[in-house]
């Protein structure tokens, strides 16, 4: 499976897996001598702004000044640009947290896109072929082993080389037509079906509005567990299943005339912020090397930024 195009815009520039699988190949080409293309766009998109607004705003008194009466000659107070200055920083600053995250990903057969951490460098569908389960990926890889997902469509794995093991962690996305109050019953019916494996599971969903890039906030709900969990581990010498302290998170979204689920998983031993060396998923060296090693994925934080960028369109939907 390939990358898709990027995007150059100021929020989503980087590669959206493609949902298409291509032969044999497990991995997705990364195209890493296409990635340096995108080394203007990268600064001039974001960085740029913000480095010239911080440039700005540390001249103060004389530049705030000329400033100021530039404004007041067009008819505007001082307070008036102050605000917009202000307004326009703080957007942007929100826009960067969103920096991590590949461009948006359709769902394969519905109106649902989303982004997706670049901590994330291989995704998959089924019987797509894995370079280290052969033709066809191994089930419990796909899918969470302990939960299956109605309307399952993709897989995202990324890993972590630290520790003399390669951890895997996962994404899993699920998109189904509903009708009025076939959220609710979902998630019932999934809540049930997690108390048979961990019994210590919520008795509750937690509400979650996640913030978009845009400002708005899109309502979640969300379910935490933690347990022994089958990891597929590879090892100097092998690669074998182990039974590992781990996580699972998992977000449902009620979009109307479809449900949207996204579950996260990861060994325990991984789970939190990188390095400071390996934060910035979105940095250029990133977007050139791929995620480090050490990548790590950082369920404080990850998913929900992916879920602030749910976009439904419906007008796809009668296309």
């Amino acid at each position: 499976m390939r990358l898709g195009e990027p995007d150059y815009g100021p929020l989503q520039f980087g590669w959206q897996p493609a949902a298409d699988h291509r032969g044999d190949e497990g991995a997705l080409d990364t195209s890493w001598e296409a990635r340096a293309e995108l080394k203007e766009s990268h600064f001039a998109a974001l960085d740029g702004p913000l480095v010239m607004f911080d440039y700005l705003k540390s001249f103060g008194g004389a530049l705030g000044a000329c400033a100021g009466l530039m404004v007041l000659l067009a008819g505007c107070g001082i307070s008036r640009y102050d605000s917009l200055l202000e307004h326009r920083v703080a957007s942007l600053r929100g826009e960067a947290r969103f920096r991590h995250l590949y461009a948006a990903t359709q769902l394969p057969g519905t109106p649902i896109s989303i982004r997706l951490p670049m901590v994330f460098k291989d995704s998959y569908q089924e019987n797509s072929a894995h370079k280290e389960d052969g033709a066809v990926i191994s089930p419990d890889r796909l899918q969470p082993p302990f939960l299956k997902l109605p309307g399952f469509k993709l897989c995202y794995e990324g890993t972590n080389d630290t520790g003399g093991a390669r951890l895997p962690f996962y994404c899993y996305l699920a998109a189904l037509p509903a009708r009025p109050g076939d959220a609710d019953k979902l998630a019932s019916q999934l809540q049930a079906q997690l108390k048979k494996s961990f019994p210590q599971t919520p008795d509750e969903w937690q509400a979650v509005d996640a913030n978009s890039p845009s400002g708005f906030s899109v309502h979640w709900r969300k379910i935490r567990v933690e347990g022994e969990q089958p990891f597929r581990v590879r090892t100097a010498q092998q690669l074998e299943s182990q039974n590992l302290p781990g996580i699972f998170e998992l977000w449902i979204h009620d979009a109307d005339d479809y449900v949207v689920l996204v579950g996260w998983r990861t060994p325990g031993s991984i789970e939190g912020p990188s390095s400071a060396s390996t934060t910035d998923a979105g940095s250029l060296e990133n977007l050139l090397e791929g995620p480090p090693r050490d990548a790590k994925p950082d369920l404080g934080s990850m998913p929900a930024a992916t879920a602030g960028t749910l976009l439904y369109e419906k007008a796809a939907q009668a296309e």
